[in-house]
């Protein structure tokens, strides 16, 4: 999934409990706007619980994370596109 709005947060939380229920392999890449979804602690939880399946834009955090420790792994649109390379579908929120 790539999240790219804080708005999103209302969609992305039940897609990620859905995903863990049917035990299904997910990677979320968080870019622009869509860091903010760190801001909710379930959210936040829910994607600390994912690992390194779990990016943020780290130019994104430096704009929007307001001098925050980030919850997930910090990285680059590189991650993002070796995300999308291995990705069966990809659902951008």
């Amino acid at each position: 999934m790539t999240v790219s709005t804080a708005s999103s947060a209302g969609i992305l939380k039940p897609l990620l409990l859905a995903c863990a229920r049917r035990d299904c392999d997910c990677q979320v890449f968080l870019t622009d706007e869509g860091v903010r979804v760190l801001e909710e602690e379930a959210l936040a939880n829910l994607l600390d619980s994912l690992g390194e399946n779990a990016v943020a834009c780290h130019d994104s955090w430096d704009r929007y994370g307001e001098g925050a420790k980030c919850r997930v792994t910090l990285g680059s649109q590189t991650n993002h596109s070796e995300m999308a390379g291995a990705a069966h579908r990809i659902v951008s929120l």
